[in-house]
């Protein structure tokens, strides 16, 4: 994971910004095996770091204090409006969500009227960009 990243969540979160339920190995494939993808191992990371959560203005869906994987609720419920296979839900920002291409890495951001456009190289580019946004 980016350092910046760590820096930044350690410096402007609270406790409770972040779920930091790191998923068990038998649960990520689980989740995988659900969706039909392999994750990339930056998301991944970020699952096993801080499970899920954000602050002031995102929220990364991950791994619930519950054991539920919220990525996989909301992949599956975006995906019945037309989402992609090879996307996974990472943030639901109401009117589109963000998801990581598990094809390339990548970050997109979807909707059922304008489809899929990649906005981010990879998730820790993504997720230090959305951190920036709300520290600023």
């Amino acid at each position: 994971m980016n350092a910046e990243i760590a820096r930044l969540i350690d410096e402007y979160s609270d406790q409770q910004d972040f779920s930091r339920a790191a998923p068990t190995r038998e649960a990520l494939t689980a989740a995988q095996r659900q969706l039909g993808v392999e994750l990339p191992g930056q998301y991944i990371e970020f699952l096993q770091r801080y499970g899920d959560g954000g602050f002031e203005g995102f929220e990364i869906l991950g791994a619930d204090l519950d054991g539920s994987m919220r990525f996989v609720e909301q992949t599956v419920e975006y995906r019945r409006l037309g989402l992609p296979d090879g996307l996974v839900v990472v943030e639901d920002c109401d009117e589109w969500v963000y998801c990581v291409d598990c094809g390339d890495g990548s970050v997109a951001s979807w909707s059922p009227v304008d489809g899929a456009r990649t906005d981010y190289p990879d998730f820790d580019s993504f997720l230090l960009q959305r951190i920036r946004d709300s520290v600023e």
